[in-house]
């Protein structure tokens, strides 16, 4: 052995490891329970600078959850007394209609910047027919590139 090191051998002892876990497990900080199937509910920040506060999603319809006997919580445990705003870390539980927070998605919030306005413009950028991009937007082909490598073999 060169330099002195000793040569390894085996030992009786057997190392054993514990199973893996996951080091994160336990109980998620933004889960709610006891939630209307007719709401949808969003942590928001109140700060007013924000385009995301408290403040710009009351002007859209979102409404401040309030604690109430037998009503939505946190998982985790109550986070507010009975009639004060349910907060969690600084952030407050917003709630709008199911029915409109699907309406915003499709359509956005003044009737543009929704899904359906998105799937318009893209498909005014792709033409689902044509050679280019043929693997994006709402009618996607499986792209091929068979004969293009043909192409760049006889250019080299």
């Amino acid at each position: 052995m060169a330099g002195g090191a000793r040569p390894r051998v085996a030992s009786p002892i057997r190392r054993r490891d514990p199973n893996r876990r996951n080091t994160q497990a336990g109980v998620d900080p933004t889960k709610l329970i006891r939630t209307d199937p007719l709401r949808k509910y969003k942590l928001v920040h109140p700060d007013d600078r924000s385009t995301n506060s408290v403040r710009n999603h009351e002007h859209r319809g979102w409404e401040i959850e309030r604690g109430t006997k037998g009503g939505v919580m946190l998982e985790r445990g109550a986070c507010s007394k009975e009639g004060e705003a349910i907060e969690m870390d600084g952030y407050v539980l917003m709630s709008i209609a199911r029915e409109e927070f699907e309406r915003i998605e499709r359509e956005g919030y003044y009737g543009n910047g929704g899904q359906e306005s998105l799937d318009d413009i893209e498909d005014q950028i792709i033409d689902p027919s044509g050679p280019i991009d043929a693997s994006r937007g709402q009618t996607a082909r499986i792209a091929s590139f068979q004969n293009e490598t043909k192409a760049l073999s006889a250019e080299i």
